[in-house]
């Protein structure tokens, strides 16, 4: 019995996007006119059995007595006259190229090539390896098999920095300690403000990048975020997402904590406790690829009660407590530039004020970090009426802590 041979084989070119240079060794400008280097590819590869087929690689070296530009790689791409298939008429065989053995695959994405300046510029250049997988052709009819794969080479800029990072976790707040008469006690039956919600944006900045939006479509504690943005040292981060923020240095402008603060849960007719969610203001550092969330804010709580009251409340002092600020990320340091030395919870009674029948309502109200003089509450009931419900008070609120600062029954005002 006579057995008809399959003869399969690869012819190697290559191409330049400096130019088409002849043959397989190929010599082009490195960069500005200031190197050379040589790409060796092997011009043939014949097949001898299904699987692994090696060569003998892909050898760059850059031309005696020059340096090529350490803020340049070169990139080395292949592509396929037969989508990655050897050809005999009607008749393929599919292959993959490949750097090691592996198992032939359809779906396989080609192999491609990165040299450094330093591999380079080493004594004799650099060479990586390169091969093919070729799928079992046992039962292929007999045939010359054959395909052309074109080598690209690239010289390109090196990126600076890390890709923009895409993992997130955020500090809870800790019980601060008040008191209107100075003799407080620590907060407690603390919430957990600072969890990530699907869809959460947060604001991705660097000397690189403008404020640019990235989004979660998962939350928790923590949370993994999407975006685009350019490559970088050192990136800088806002939660939430705020529009108009510039970076200059490591602070940042355009910080804004509400002057006017609401929950619709406020509204409900049953106990609700919770915050704005837009209020709470959170700022991350990172040269790497996760960010830890420092809280900017503290959070001071309020809760309302009564029969059937409709209400809304100001709390206000000599120093700005809300507004536009800049942050000294190095320092977590918010100064104002724009504040206002009042804040509002509720802002009129079609709907957005404090309602007590059926429930209790707590508030927790996000402000800037300081030491305030004449703070105290306001009340504001439906008859238009501005009703100072504390005392006034010198205070100090840290960043980071929830203040209590008590239970008002708004029958009595």
């Amino acid at each position: 019995m006579k057995i008809k041979k399959r003869l399969l084989s690869l012819a190697l070119s290559c191409a330049m996007m400096l130019g088409l240079m002849p043959g397989m060794n190929m010599t082009a400008l490195a960069a500005d006119n200031v190197s050379t280097y040589t790409l060796q590819i092997p011009s043939t590869l014949n097949v001898s059995a299904a699987g692994w087929n090696e060569t003998s690689g892909l050898t760059a070296a850059v031309s005696s007595g020059d340096t090529f530009d350490s803020g340049k790689k070169l990139s080395v791409t292949a592509s396929s006259a037969n989508n990655w298939s050897l050809k005999s008429g009607d008749n393929s065989v599919g292959y993959n190229l490949t750097t090691a053995t592996g198992s032939y695959s359809n779906s396989a994405t080609p192999a491609s090539w990165e040299f450094t300046a330093a591999e380079l510029n080493a004594n004799g250049g650099t060479n990586k390896a390169m091969g093919i997988v070729v799928e079992d052709y046992s039962k292929k009819p007999a045939g010359t098999y054959q395909d052309t794969v074109t080598f690209t080479a690239k010289v390109e800029t090196v990126a600076s920095g890390n890709p923009a990072p895409t993992t997130a976790s955020i500090e809870d707040y800790t019980a601060g300690t008040f008191g209107w008469d100075g003799d407080g006690s620590a907060a407690t039956g603390l919430p957990t403000i600072n969890t990530f919600a699907a869809n959460d944006k947060i604001s991705i900045l660097s000397a690189k990048n403008t404020n640019t939006q990235f989004t979660t479509s998962a939350g928790g504690a923590s949370a993994t975020f999407s975006g685009t943005a350019t490559d970088d040292s050192k990136f800088y981060a806002v939660y939430p997402y705020t529009s108009g923020l510039t970076l200059s240095g490591d602070v940042i402008s355009g910080i804004v904590i509400p002057t006017s603060q609401w929950n619709s849960g406020w509204n409900s007719t049953s106990n609700y406790s919770g915050w704005d969610p837009k209020a709470p203001i959170a700022y991350a550092t990172t040269t790497g690829s996760s960010l830890t969330f420092h809280n900017a804010c503290a959070i001071l709580k309020v809760t309302i009660t009564g029969d059937g009251i409709y209400a809304i409340f100001t709390i206000s002092a000599n120093e700005p407590l809300a507004g536009t600020f800049s942050l000294d990320t190095s320092t977590g340091t918010l100064t104002p530039t724009s504040g206002s030395t009042t804040v509002s919870v509720g802002n009129g009674f079609s709907g957005n004020c404090f309602n007590t029948d059926g429930g209790n309502k707590t508030a927790y109200i996000a402000i800037a970090p300081g030491t305030y003089t004449n703070f105290r509450l306001h009340l504001h009931n439906e008859d238009g009426e501005d009703k100072p419900i504390t005392k006034s008070v010198s205070v100090t609120f840290e960043a980071g802590k929830i203040y209590d600062l008590g239970s008002y029954n708004v029958e009595y005002f």
